[in-house]
């Protein structure tokens, strides 16, 4: 449960944002997307309410036809590119991994060819040229052939800058992800999650690069503490003038 007061540390950070006369800027990921659910109903229900353009990270292999009935229309919600299966190519004891150097490149850009072409044909204006490499990782050799299939932009976690220098690749990534996917697999800990926010913001706001703080979320798995913790940080977000939301499809123009 996140009450209201484990709030205070990040209003207080955007609220230093106002006396600095500086702004921050959010965008919102949500991955593993293949058909309608309640949870997506959710997810969406709450982007909406909060006026959150919103990533859905969809898997090509899997995504069915609910899914382009659902989002048809939802004029803040956006279709990426998640790997082409959502499969582990590597080896018992490394980390899981489907773009990696694992298979022939051959084989990994034609999957992600015709991954990247399903998802255009079938979502059509809500289709974003942006890659999510699922579980976040992708080889160097495979990121280096994406501008040539057709990718505009990549997402993954962490720092921008170990992705990029590939020109025609827009390299925006999510930074703050709620779950606690080596322990309990709900919330993490929501005082130390908001403070470490707090601190992501006022970073931000410094960076002459003019990084957007990605939000990273999983809606096929939230629990009731993982929802209310979403609904409290859009909440705390539109209490303030210094913060926007970010549309992915500028994001990664």
């Amino acid at each position: 449960m996140t009450g209201n007061n484990d709030w205070m540390c990040l209003r207080e950070a955007l609220d230093k944002l106002a006396d600095d006369g500086r702004q921050v800027q959010f965008w919102w990921r949500d991955d593993d997307a293949v058909s309608a659910t309640g949870q997506l109903d959710r997810l969406i229900d709450v982007a909406n309410r909060f006026d959150a353009p919103l990533l859905l990270a969809a898997i090509p292999q899997f995504v069915d036809d609910t899914l382009v009935e659902r989002v048809s229309g939802e004029s803040r919600v956006r279709i990426g590119v998640h790997g082409f299966a959502h499969i582990n190519h590597a080896s018992k004891g490394q980390k899981k991994q489907e773009l990696g150097d694992h298979r022939p490149l051959a084989n990994v850009v034609e999957d992600l060819e015709i991954g990247r072409k399903r998802l255009r044909d079938r979502f059509g204006e809500a289709f974003v040229d942006v890659l999510v490499p699922p579980w976040n990782r992708i080889s160097k050799t495979v990121q280096s052939e994406l501008v040539k299939i057709g990718f505009r932009g990549l997402s993954c976690f962490g720092s921008e800058e170990q992705y990029a220098g590939l020109p025609g690749l827009s390299v925006a990534n999510t930074h703050i992800d709620p779950i606690d996917w080596h322990g309990s697999r709900s919330l993490c800990d929501p005082r130390n999650l908001i403070e470490t926010m707090a601190k992501l913001v006022i970073e931000s706001s410094h960076n002459s690069e003019g990084r957007v703080c990605g939000l990273l979320t999983h809606h096929l798995i939230h629990d009731v503490p993982l929802w209310q913790f979403i609904e409290g940080f859009c909440e705390t977000l539109e209490a303030s003038p210094n913060a926007t939301w970010r549309d992915p499809a500028v994001l990664f123009q």
